[in-house]
């Protein structure tokens, strides 16, 4: 069963069609031995935090069905951390390799380096969705007078956003 719905799946085809304008590419960084069936069924539990398998498994299939939407606009990749390639790219797009799932965000004319890490469900899909426009669009919302100050900066700079739900 799809995880996005015909509806949203609609919504997104318009709305892709609409804003999006050159190709992104979603590097999805992930273990190999997720991309594998599982050899028995998961086990019922009452624990509600979520694996790293559970989480790299879903975020493959998010991004999959989000990619298949606009497969001419939206690009994916998927690199296995545990093999030496997939640790490479790992390496050149700055991407914790212990922080799995990670989604790195390529396209012609990104300045810097720009990732997620964790599943992107819930609110954070809808944050996933703009930031693909974006990108795509080479825009940024960021107010001119900031953009002037980070292009102004001596050397690189790392910015961190946390998000939990409440």
């Amino acid at each position: 069963m799809p995880l996005i719905d015909e509806a949203n799946r609609k919504y997104l085809t318009e709305r892709f069609q609409e804003d999006l304008q050159k190709p992104v590419t979603l590097a999805l960084f992930t273990r190999g031995k997720y991309l594998l069936e599982r050899e028995s069924p998961e086990e019922e539990s009452n624990d509600y935090s979520i694996s790293e398998e559970e989480a790299c498994r879903t975020s493959l299939e998010l991004i999959g069905e989000l990619a298949e939407i606009s497969a001419d606009k939206i690009l994916l990749e998927i690199h296995d951390v545990d093999s030496a390639e997939g640790l490479a790219a790992a390496q050149a797009s700055g991407v914790d390799s212990q922080m799995l799932p990670a989604l790195a965000y390529k396209a012609e004319g990104l300045l810097g380096k720009s990732f997620y890490y964790g599943l992107p469900s819930g609110y954070e899909f809808g944050t996933l969705v703009d930031v693909v426009t974006s990108t795509s669009q080479g825009k940024s919302s960021l107010a001119k007078a900031t953009i002037d100050k980070l292009t102004n900066l001596p050397g690189p700079l790392s910015i961190m956003v946390f998000v939990t739900p409440t």
